[in-house]
């Protein structure tokens, strides 16, 4: 989109919107990330491993979030995005509630998988949109407010969710995040700007078809593989580890909840407003002499995180891992906004999307949908020698694949400048 294009939508048109984007990344987090609180008062009620309990946290959201991610970001590419982010808002509120109601295991994993299927049309659509109201060198900022509504969703889940569930129970916890998205659905429905009228839906035969087509054109980009290895690399250590910190903490420092929690929300809260933003403006101030800086940013955040994180699970102290943890997650936050926006600046207009989807794909499926599978697995093979310690060794171990997403990072900025994107 021209900048001409982009001045159709005024100050307040861009205000309002993402008003509403932030405020529909706070319930997608919370409710995706929900689960991460209440592992241990489920884990108790059903008589679940961790193993299980990965399962239930990973793969039962995870797959079919990401897997119709990609049909639902090629219908947004060429309809109405206002549309799909109002529906699915919709639907995976009404599928919280009900996971506060099921009755079952079975019902449980099933309405979890609901979840799943709503959230797959939240972000590429939002991504869409934003890189419509923004030209490149100011999306660092917008993404990075966006995803600052995601942090405020986890913290949400630890202040107020940690709150309900000493005081209410699990399931009240899950009925008390998923009521308000309803509303913010029909917010979205009525006050998100969309210069598209119509919904032209590709026949649905010809979806899967159109979605493989831009995947290849999307590949063809040397800096976009690089990039899909970066964000696939951070999805495993984010869903696979930190959605493993409240349990960590409980179980190594034997801290009770309702204190936890709002010592870790107060660490989310810092890591993440400072973290985020702080990216964001350096990716638009350092976007402007290269836009390659968009890639190079998470490089160094990759990289400098990585220490910080291991001593934060070796250290015997709860407070000092707590301050490991802060640091560690502004340094990691600063990668987000810039990386968004890298993803935006080096696909053609009509992909993108689908270019958030795939990212979004390969994140949530190999991250989300194996990440807590096996760190619980691997915590129950390592409980066998090591106790109640087996989470803090496997999260340890996990952390070593940040240096990689470094590395890739690097590459995707060399081959950023190749392609001339400046």
């Amino acid at each position: 989109m021209s900048m001409s294009e982009q001045a159709l939508f005024s100050a307040r048109h861009r205000i309002v919107s993402m008003a509403i984007l932030f405020l529909m990344m706070v319930f997608a987090t919370a409710d995706r990330f929900v689960f991460s609180l209440l592992i241990v008062p489920v884990k108790a009620e059903f008589g679940l491993s961790d193993t299980m309990m990965g399962l239930l946290t990973g793969p039962a959201f995870a797959i079919l979030y990401a897997t119709l991610g990609i049909p639902v970001a090629r219908i947004a590419d060429v309809g109405n995005r206002r549309a799909v982010i109002s529906i699915a808002l919709a639907l995976w509120s009404a599928m919280t509630v009900l996971c506060g109601m099921a009755a079952n295991l079975a019902q449980l994993f099933l309405f979890r998988i609901g979840v799943g299927i709503g959230e797959a049309g939240a972000v590429p659509p939002s991504h869409s949109l934003i890189s419509m109201y923004y030209p490149p060198e100011r999306r660092s900022v917008a993404f990075a407010v966006a995803n600052v509504g995601s942090a405020m969703g986890s913290i949400l889940v630890m202040v107020i969710g940690g709150w309900i569930v000493v005081h209410y129970g699990w399931r009240m916890v899950l009925i008390a995040f998923g009521l308000p998205g309803i509303l913010v659905a029909m917010l979205a429905h009525f006050l998100l700007y969309e210069n598209r009228t119509g919904f032209p839906m590709p026949k649905f035969a010809n979806i899967f078809g159109e979605s493989f087509e831009a995947a290849g054109r999307l590949f063809a980009i040397p800096a976009y593989r690089h990039l899909a290895v970066v964000y696939t690399v951070y999805g495993f250590v984010a869903y696979g580890g930190f959605m493993w910190d409240i349990t960590f903490f409980y179980r190594s420092f034997e801290i009770p909840f309702d204190k936890l929690t709002p010592i870790l929300a107060l660490s989310a809260i810092v890591s993440s407003v400072v973290g985020l933003m702080s990216g964001g403006f350096l990716g638009n101030y350092f976007s402007r002499k290269s836009l390659s800086w968009l890639a190079r940013i998470p490089m160094y955040a990759m990289f400098g995180c990585f220490p910080l994180f291991l001593l934060k699970y070796i250290v015997p102290d709860f407070y000092l891992s707590v301050v490991l943890t802060t640091l560690g997650a502004i340094i990691l936050m600063m990668f987000v906004a810039p990386f968004y926006a890298a993803v935006q600046a080096i696909v053609p207009e009509g992909d993108r999307g689908m270019a958030t989807a795939i990212m979004v794909f390969l994140g949530n499926i190999i991250g989300m949908g194996l990440g807590p599978f096996a760190t619980g697995f691997l915590s129950d093979v390592f409980s066998q020698a090591m106790g109640v310690e087996s989470l803090r060794y496997t999260l340890l171990l996990l952390m070593f694949l940040l240096p990689i997403a470094g590395l890739h990072g690097l590459l995707a900025t060399r081959h950023m400048r190749r392609q001339n994107v400046i």
